[in-house]
C-alpha cells in the first residue's frame, strides 16, 4: 500500500504542477455515464460458476474537473480530479439481480494530442494513468423470491465483499471539442479505463478481479 500511496501523491503533485502554469491553460467541468465490468482470474470465474453466480455490466456515473495545459501546438497535458462509480453487475440465476459497486476519488494525468488545433472543431486522442482511492463500496442483490440472506425491508440482500483501498488504471480515449464562444468550448469523449490492481482485499491464492470501465463523457471548458 505504500507504493499505492506514493503513486497517488505523485499524480496529485503532477496535476498541481500542470495547473500552476498560467499560459495556455483551460479549466473545465465534465461528467459521464460509466459502464463497468469485471476481469476475473480462472479461479474466480470457476468459483462463481460453481456457485451459480454470473457477472455482467454495471451502470454508474463520473463527474469532476479537468485542466488542459498546452506544451506545444499539438501536444497537451490534461490533469483531472474525478468522482467515479465503478464495479460490475452480479446475478444469481433469475432470483437475484444486482451489482458490486466501488466509488473512487481519482487523480488522472493524460497526454493528449489535438488535431486541427487552430480550427473551430478539434478532434483529439489521449492516454495516461488513473489512480483511485476507494471511498465507498457496496454489493447488493435484489431478490425476486422470499427469505434468506441479509435482506432489508426493500427486499434487497447485501453481500459482504471487502475490496482494496486503491486502484491503478490505464485510460485511453478520443473525442472532439468545438468552440462556442470567446475562450469557451464544449467537448465529448469516449474513454476506456482498464484497472490493474486486484480489487479483492486479502485474496486467497489465484483469486483476482480487476475492473474496466467504458465512459461516455461530455463537458465544457474555458480558457483562463
Amino acid at each position: 500500500m505504500k507504493l499505492a500511496q506514493w503513486l497517488l501523491i505523485g499524480l496529485v503533485a503532477a496535476n498541481v504542477a500542470v495547473a500552476s502554469g498560467s499560459d495556455d491553460f483551460s479549466l473545465g467541468l465534465h461528467g459521464s455515464v460509466n459502464f463497468g465490468f469485471s476481469n476475473s482470474s480462472d479461479y474466480v470465474s470457476q468459483t462463481f460458476k460453481n456457485n451459480g453466480l454470473e457477472t455482467g455490466t454495471k451502470t454508474g456515473v463520473m463527474f469532476g474537473v479537468r485542466g488542459e495545459k498546452a506544451i506545444s501546438r499539438y501536444f497537451y497535458l490534461q490533469p483531472e480530479i474525478n468522482y467515479s462509480q465503478k464495479g460490475f453487475g452480479l446475478s444469481y440465476g433469475t432470483a437475484y439481480k444486482g451489482s458490486s459497486s466501488i466509488d473512487y476519488l481519482s487523480a488522472v494525468l493524460l497526454a493528449k494530442v489535438k488535431l486541427n488545433p487552430d480550427g473551430a472543431v478539434r478532434p483529439y486522442f489521449y492516454a495516461g494513468p488513473e489512480f483511485g482511492v476507494n471511498i465507498g463500496e457496496e454489493t447488493i442483490l435484489s431478490a425476486s423470491g422470499t427469505g434468506g440472506g441479509n435482506r432489508d425491508n426493500s427486499g434487497r440482500v447485501r453481500v459482504a465483499l471487502p475490496y482494496n483501498d486503491f486502484d491503478l488504471a490505464a485510460d485511453i480515449g478520443a473525442g472532439v471539442e468545438a468552440s462556442v464562444g470567446s475562450g469557451v468550448s464544449i467537448f465529448s469523449d469516449l474513454r476506456y479505463s482498464h484497472g490493474f490492481f486486484n480489487i479483492i482485499k486479502n485474496p486467497v491464492a489465484g483469486a483476482s478481479i480487476t475492473t474496466s470501465t467504458l465512459q461516455a463523457i461530455v463537458g465544457v471548458k474555458m480558457a483562463i
